[in-house]
């Protein structure tokens, strides 16, 4: 019965399967699909940080798959499973390099056809890190007759970290405060800024602290003369012929009342006792009760010029009588005997020659006698006229 039944089963699974076949091939064929702009995902990031390195950027961050498969097998696939992805940790260094992208998530029934781009090249950077100083860019003016003492900063400064080639663009690290109209101390929490060479922002790098506080320093300021004071005397024979103080005048600082009543500043006394040659001198400054001196600058550089002295006679033989017409003077000059008295060695190679005698005398008609008044030619330093002997001359102006 088995046996003259078999032909007739053959026959019937023959015609199942190519029903079988019929269905598959008709009613649920092989097929293609796309999937596109499936975001790129990066596996294994931290690895770069492990080596000093930092992801700068994705060529491509999206890709385009195609599958095969039956109809209704791609109909059930789950398209929030597929994800593609590049693999970090095969980068071993800085620039740019090309990972193949993997794809995940297709079920075993279905064909993975095509990845477009089959690689996507990432941008590695070295990880660095560097202190920078921070600065105070201040923005504005203060009240007029005011100015910024001092700025704290606090930290003083902040450590950057990022990629090397962005970080070779930093130059400073700056916080930005409006002073405008500001007379009085000022305080607060500004953010950090990184600026390049030409002070332009440069953002992508991590920077702390983010924010530092700053306390500014306002004091009214006022420019004043500075004072020699010295105690004692030079030996005798000889002179303090020039005291020169560096600066002569200095910006002072202060509470505004206070500074308003000081109109100079003295520096402490020096003792010229015993002296006879040019000394100098970093001399402190006694300055009042609240004021300050601008940038600290609390002494001053006192040069003294101390030399002998001496005196010398000489005859000087001509005289130049100015103020009328010289046809209408009358007058009879035989000379004058002129102390000069001064820095010896000056005074010893002056000569008559280096003298000049004038009188001025009255345009009006008449009979004076006349002041004699001498100078010394000016390019001849240190040295003085101490006497004219005669001292008047007389002079008649005719009519």
């Amino acid at each position: 019965m088995i046996s003259k039944d078999l032909p007739l089963k053959l026959f019937c699974i023959l015609v199942a399967f190519i029903l079988w076949l019929y269905v598959m091939g008709v009613e649920n064929p092989q097929i293609t699909y796309s999937f596109n702009n499936i975001p790129v995902q990066l596996s294994n990031e931290d690895k770069l940080a492990k080596s000093d390195l930092i992801l700068q950027g994705l060529k491509d961050d999206e890709v385009d798959i195609r599958i095969k498969g039956r109809r209704n097998d791609i109909l059930k696939l789950n398209s929030s499973k597929i994800s593609a992805s590049v693999d970090l940790g095969e980068v071993d260094g800085p620039g740019s390099i090309s990972l193949p992208v993997k794809v995940t998530g297709i079920p075993s029934n279905i064909d993975l056809v095509s990845v477009n781009p089959q690689t996507v090249t990432v941008d590695v950077d070295r990880l660095v890190s560097r202190n920078f100083d921070v600065e105070v860019i201040e923005e504005g003016q203060l009240k007029e007759g005011f100015v910024l003492k001092e700025s704290d900063i606090n930290p003083g400064s902040v450590t950057v970290k990022g990629p090397e080639r962005l970080m070779n663009t930093v130059r400073r690290a700056v916080v930005s405060i409006d002073i405008d109209q500001l007379d009085k101390n000022y305080g607060g929490r500004f953010d950090v800024q990184l600026l390049d060479p030409s002070n332009k922002p440069v953002k992508g790098l991590a920077i702390s602290p983010k924010e530092v506080y700053v306390s500014l320093s306002v004091s009214f300021a006022k420019d004043v003369a500075v004072k020699l004071v010295t105690t004692g005397e030079v030996p005798k024979g000889y002179r303090l012929f020039k005291a020169e103080i560096v600066p002569e005048t200095i910006t002072i600082l202060g509470d505004k009342n206070t500074v308003e009543k000081v109109s100079e500043v003295s520096v402490k006394p020096i003792d010229i006792n015993g002296l006879k040659d040019k000394v100098s001198y970093n001399v402190p400054l006694d300055l009042p009760p609240g004021i300050s001196v601008k940038d600290d600058s609390n002494e001053v550089k006192v040069n003294l010029d101390i030399d002998s002295i001496a005196e010398k006679e000489l005859t000087v033989d001509n005289i130049s009588v100015v103020g009328q017409d010289p046809q209408k003077l009358s007058y009879n000059f035989t000379g004058a005997r002129v102390v000069v008295e001064g820095r010896a060695k000056t005074v010893e190679k002056i000569s008559a020659d280096d003298i000049t005698l004038k009188a001025t005398v009255s345009p009006e008609p008449g009979s004076y006698n006349v002041e004699i008044v001498g100078s010394i030619r000016p390019d001849i330093e240190d040295v003085s006229i101490k006497s004219i002997e005669p001292d008047v001359i007389h002079v008649d102006v005719a009519r």
